[in-house]
């Protein structure tokens, strides 16, 4: 099947993102602070252009939260469609306005990884508790990424081994719950690796998900697994090149459709554009992380099959 112009589209944005880090990189050491200012300005750029045109990306901003306290500055902030003009210029943007954070690295570094997951933590614990289905329970705004043009964790078999292995290791000691997890690392000439949840709690198990809980032990589970998209070509008669950042641009659109209906066909349109995804590791943990209701309704009714339904068993 021929390539959809969308990745085609990702590949040169990718070829460019490369220009501008060989010529950021050479200027780093003599002026870091301005070399992580452009980092930060390239991705925002991507943002304005590929995500939803009526959400609104801002530099270099804190989250204040109802409470008074305020997360640490922020790279890179998506708002929403309804954010106050008269907030826009403040470098201390409302929680209820933040759709999206991201943390920008010029080269990503493992200390900077577990930075970003006990950010994402600490910021998702700030918002409001939602009970009631399994999306809510599951996922606290805002999505909470990092996004860098390259990084420096040694080379295994695989460009993306060490940086995958790094983001499991804090995945496996950072969150004390599944929704506070971060949902998006995206390194523009390795991989975009996200995170999803899958429920395996209730009636409707299908045999390969009864097969799954016999394997780990156990009679239900939460699992949440990180997975990687990249453009390795083990398939030769496919071109994965611009993969990386299509996978990007659809896992946040994705994840803003959710709570945002008026973009889900825009979202739907990009899920049958290619490929998304790939291989992962489950992280399991008990269904005793659901509440009671949420628990009751699984073993009595079951998940839901519907398209965009927040009783779906596999999540964001």
């Amino acid at each position: 099947m021929k390539k959809h112009d969308f990745f085609n589209l990702m590949s040169a944005v990718k070829e460019s993102l490369n220009s501008a880090y060989l010529r950021i990189r050479a200027r780093s050491k003599e002026d870091p602070g301005t070399a992580g200012d452009q980092a930060e300005e390239d991705w925002a750029e991507i943002l304005r252009d590929w995500l939803p045109a009526t959400y609104r990306i801002v530099t270099k901003g804190r989250i204040l939260f109802a409470d008074g306290s305020s997360s640490p500055q922020v790279d890179v902030l998506v708002l929403t469609p309804s954010y106050p003009r008269g907030l826009g210029n403040e470098k201390y943007v409302f929680a209820g306005g933040v759709v999206a954070a991201f943390e920008c690295k010029l080269t990503l570094r493992s200390s900077d990884i577990k930075r970003a997951f006990l950010t994402a933590s600490a910021i998702k614990r700030k918002a409001p508790v939602r009970l009631g289905t399994l999306y809510d329970e599951l996922n606290r705004p805002p999505i909470f990424g990092l996004l860098s043009h390259s990084h420096d964790l040694s080379q295994g078999d695989r460009d993306w081994d060490r940086l995958y292995k790094a983001i499991q290791k804090c995945a496996e000691e950072c969150p004390e719950h599944p929704r506070e997890l971060l949902d998006v690392v995206c390194v523009a000439d390795t991989a975009t690796i996200s995170v999803g949840k899958h429920v395996l709690v209730g009636k409707g198990l299908s045999k390969e998900e009864k097969e799954e809980l016999t394997e780990i032990g156990q009679e239900s589970a939460v699992a949440a697994l990180y997975v990687v998209q990249d453009e390795m070509k083990w398939n030769s008669e496919r071109d994965h090149s611009g993969a990386i950042l299509a996978g990007l641009i659809y896992e946040l659109t994705h994840r803003m459709a959710f709570v945002d209906p008026t973009i889900r066909p825009w979202a739907d349109h990009l899920s049958g554009l290619g490929f998304y995804g790939g291989i992962g590791i489950p992280l399991y943990c008990s269904e005793d992380v659901l509440s009671d209701s949420v628990r009751r309704h699984l073993k009595d009714e079951g998940a839901s099959a519907e398209a965009w339904s927040k009783w779906s068993p596999s999540l964001p």
